[in-house]
């Protein structure tokens, strides 16, 4: 009766929680994310529409453009062109223009302009006598308080009224006329200069590409000629591509088309694709990327005001400006939507960035206001944070569980007596809960929030690499296993002295103490970059950052001292059910917040959400993640800390006998393919739940990492955004627990008792619980030094360095076991010689990381096997410790 019960009260609690409605306000208002307001204005006269415009060296740059010399609409009015160069910059804290005695070589407007680090390119226009071809680089130079003008070649044609985006080094031109007449020139250009720095033309090459029927495009877009059209270059959930959005096409006789529809184009590939059109025609509109996937188009023309001006249905006096509306195009669900109206519509002007960070403010500066009629006003929009709160209920769960997995640590300080207790567990590890605390180590809190991030933004293709598990599984419990299981030490390294010599052993021992503390800073504080965008305890993000550090380190700390690894692993189960019990949560809930299963696969598998293998056998496959490169590369990832890494190897024995270290594998194994599997279906229920309401994404994530824990804070109900963020803490501490205890195990056995300076079984637990808060204070206060650093990337290098090092270390194991040639002299140099070509070849070559971990251990065990020839191993412990001997190895 009891069972009973519970069972319904777990059906009523699931049933209440996907009956909860949303979080109010989780729809994104772009109102409220936008805060427009009027700076200083422009000081020309009539104001300018068509100039170049874009930003330097802390100032915006505003050159050429053109104007009617009167402020009415007359019938008889001549457009005026300008070579004038204003500037918009900082002087003692307050924001002026300036206009600049030089001037541009001649009048000119209806050019296309870009942003560079050296300055703002500007290509090309026209004025009332000519379409240009020349290139322009207009710099700011702070200290003389003057614009450079410098000239950088010609254009192969000459071009106005097109468009410019920026892909790396690489500038595309879009669209455009290319003499006076524009309904006899209008084009689709689509041409390629690549800019180098800003003394040398750009170089102009020819732009071979497709369409998805494979049809080619020598220099031309697969769309109909346009000019007026709006482009940026933005993240397409793979790699950058640039998107080019609607335009007009002038037929005479007053007959216009106007266009609503969206192309991309991927250079990487060189390929056209036609995306979701606008929900309007779009023509002299700005375009500008915002966060990670993000198009703003913050004006531009729709058309219908100008037909029935032309047509005499609609008068210039009654004309009322054009539609003060902005909208919003996300890359990765191919989603349309109308962002907010906005207080103005100021056509003919780009966008421009004030700075490059994710909140920098845009400028609309000028521009037409309606036929003939310019304006000198000039518009910053602010991009604000918008962050729900996460609010008490949420931490109240949060508190509950890690004051439960301390207080597991607790319960198991009574039972360590001595250093074997604290290390093995003393053998009393159940086999399913070694399994689980191996799956809990190989997933980390990044591995949680990117892999669903990955997902949401491709496919399912990376998810070939958990097939090699099966691989790898049957190798490690057949050749490996026998060996670890025979060592009397906590150290998997002692094998590595038996085999070849004592250096070896405490050179792979002191890799791997360095490997997992720097492992254990990224570990807390790449989660806390995410965690942060939840926690919002202090307005200070990095202050975010550091308390949620401190919590997942101290704690993890706390219950590693007092309880070993039985309080290790027995928490590590407890984490892995949290988070995998968040993950099937959240999963439940937008499927039938979207509308049930049907909607849900439906949608998803329209976009090809499911893909899962990318069948690529051609010569460059090697450099993309095609069936071989993943299956292969997922071969020696998993190999890598299955063979040779301490942290997993002390599971296999913490179990009372190898019978129950094979099943452990076993066990771990079908655990970690199924909550994959698991992962990446909830990044594909993130795709299909933002595919369906487009709205609710927040334009200012930046990074694809971060889609899950925004979606926790603002979509998930009370109570269960709780548990799946207590499911992130839970997989970085299961992650750093098991460093500091294997990293403590090490160090003890290693080191202090190989040298018999920890004998006594009292004085070795002190020593071992000592060392376990030292290295989780080291590890908690790298965490926190990783957050003040300006360089991300320092330490994405750091852990690839630290990463080549375990494939090497496999590659030595392996050297040991399967070959009796290998000497320690061999072993050492095939190591450092592993290590260093496998960084050259990252380093030099296209190769994809996926195989980085294989080429390691390949480039190692044959370094060693032939240095074998030259410095000769001991032929007994070469005998006694390879699969040669199988008394040993059995």
């Amino acid at each position: 009766m009891r069972k009973r019960t519970m069972i319904l009260l777990l059906c009523l609690a699931v049933c209440f929680f996907l009956s909860c409605s949303r979080k109010e306000n989780s729809e994104m208002a772009f109102n409220r994310l936008m805060t427009w307001s009027r700076e200083s204005s422009l000081p020309a006269e009539y104001g300018l529409a068509g100039a170049f415009a874009g930003y330097h060296n802390n100032a915006v740059i505003f050159a050429g453009g053109c104007h009617f010399a009167t402020d009415t609409w007359r019938s008889d009015a001549v457009k005026i062109y300008t070579e004038d160069i204003y500037v918009f910059t900082e002087t003692d804290g307050n924001r002026l223009w300036k206009k600049q005695d030089i001037r541009l070589p001649h009048p000119v407007a209806y050019g296309a302009s870009v942003t560079v680090p050296d300055g703002v390119l500007c290509f090309g226009g026209m004025n009332a006598e000519t379409v240009f071809d020349l290139v322009l680089l207009l710099k700011w130079n702070s200290k003389t308080q003057t614009v450079e003008v410098i000239e950088l070649g010609k254009i192969p044609l000459p071009l106005a009224n097109m468009q410019a985006a920026l892909h790396g080094k690489d500038v595309f031109l879009i669209g455009g006329q290319t003499g006076m007449n524009v309904t006899e020139t209008t084009t689709a250009a689509f041409l390629k200069g690549r800019y180098s720095n800003d003394s040398s033309p750009l170089a102009w090459n020819d732009v071979l590409s497709y369409d998805a029927q494979g049809n080619e495009y020598l220099n031309q877009m697969p769309a109909d000629p346009r000019i007026l059209t709006a482009a940026a270059t933005q993240f397409n959930g793979e790699s950058e591509s640039v998107y080019v959005i609607g335009g007009r096409q002038e037929l005479g006789n007053n007959q216009f088309v106007f266009f609503s529809d969206t192309w991309e184009f991927n250079p990487t590939k060189s390929l056209w694709i036609r995306r979701a059109d606008a929900p309007v025609p779009l023509m002299a509109a700005s375009a500008v990327s915002v966060g990670m996937a993000h198009i703003f188009v913050l004006n531009g023309a729709q058309g219908d005001l100008l037909t029935q001006l032309v047509n005499g249905e609609l008068s210039q006096q009654a004309h009322p400006g054009f539609h003060k509306e902005s909208y919003a195009y996300y890359t990765i669900t191919d989603s349309w939507m109308e962002a907010a109206e906005t207080p103005a519509n100021q056509l003919s002007t780009p966008a421009v960035r004030w700075g490059y960070g994710k909140n920098a403010p845009i400028y609309i500066v000028s521009g037409e206001i309606k036929p003939q009629i310019r304006t000198t006003d000039v518009w910053r929009i602010t991009l604000n944070d918008v962050k729900p709160s996460f609010g008490w209920i949420n931490f109240t769960v949060i508190g509950i569980y890690l004051l439960g997995i301390v207080g597991v640590g607790v319960f198991f300080y009574f039972r360590n007596k001595n250093t074997d207790d604290f290390f093995k567990g003393g053998g009393r590890i159940p086999f399913w809960v070694a399994a689980f605390s191996i799956f809990a180590t190989m997933l980390s809190s990044i591995t949680f929030i990117a892999v669903p991030g990955k997902a949401f933004a491709t496919n399912w293709v990376n998810y070939v690499l958990q097939f090699s598990m099966f691989i790898v599984t049957p190798i490690v419990i057949f050749y490996f296993l026998p060996f670890f299981r025979r060592i009397t030490s906590a150290s998997a390294y002692e094998y590595l002295e038996k085999r070849f010599n004592l250096f070896a052993r405490l050179f792979a021992s002191a890799s791997f103490i360095i490997f997992h503390i720097g492992r254990m800073g990224i570990v807390m504080y790449l989660p806390a970059i995410a965690l942060s965008m939840v926690l919002t305890i202090s307005p200070d993000p990095q202050t975010n950052q550091v308390i949620c550090i401190l919590i997942m380190g101290i704690l993890s700390m706390l219950y590693c001292a007092m309880g070993g690894l039985e309080a290790v692993v027995w928490t590590d189960t407890i984490q892995s059910f949290v988070l995998l019990s968040g993950g099937i949560i959240t999963v439940l809930l937008i499927m039938f917040s979207v509308g049930g299963p049907s909607v849900f696969f439906s949608t998803a598998i329209d976009a090809d959400k499911f893909k899962l293998i990318e069948w690529d056998w051609s010569s460059a496959s090697y450099m993309i993640p095609a069936f071989w490169v993943v299956l292969l590369g997922g071969f020696g990832q998993n190999l890598v800390p299955y063979a040779s890494d301490m942290s997993i190897v002390q599971r296999y024995m913490s179990v009372k006998d190898e019978k129950a270290a094979k099943k452990s594998i076993w066990t771990n194994t079908v655990i970690s393919v199924a909550a994959s599997a698991l992962f990446f279906f909830l990044g594909t229920a993130l795709f299909v739940f933002y595919k369906t309401n487009p709205t609710y994404i927040d334009p200012l994530i930046d990074k694809v990492d971060y889609v899950f824990p925004v979606f926790i804070a603002q979509e998930l109900p009370v109570g269960v955004a709780g548990l799946v963020v207590a499911a992130i803490f839970a997989a970085a501490q299961s992650t750093v627990s098991t460093s500091i205890n294997s990293a403590t195990a090490a160090i003890v056995t290693d080191f202090f008792q190989r040298f018999n300076l920890a004998v006594d079984s009292k004085k070795g637990l002190m020593l071992s619980r000592i060392v376990t808060v030292l290295f989780g204070l080291i590890g908690t206060v790298t965490g926190v030094i990783f957050v003040f650093l300006s360089s991300r990337s320092l330490w994405d290098n750091f852990m690839t360095i630290l990463g080549l090092v375990g494939g090497a270390m496999c590659g030595l194991f392996c050297l040991g076991i399967f070959t009796k040639r290998a000497s320690g002299l061999s072993v050492s140099i095939a190591t450092i010689i592993g290590v260093v070509a496998t960084w050259l070849i990252g380093l030099y070559t296209p190769v994809h990381p996926y195989l980085y971990a294989i080429i390691n251990v390949a480039i190692t065990f044959v370094s060693g096997y032939l240095l074998g020839f030259v410095f000769k191993a001991d032929p007994e412990k070469a005998n006694n410790y390879s699969i040669y001997n199988r008394k040993t190895a059995k």
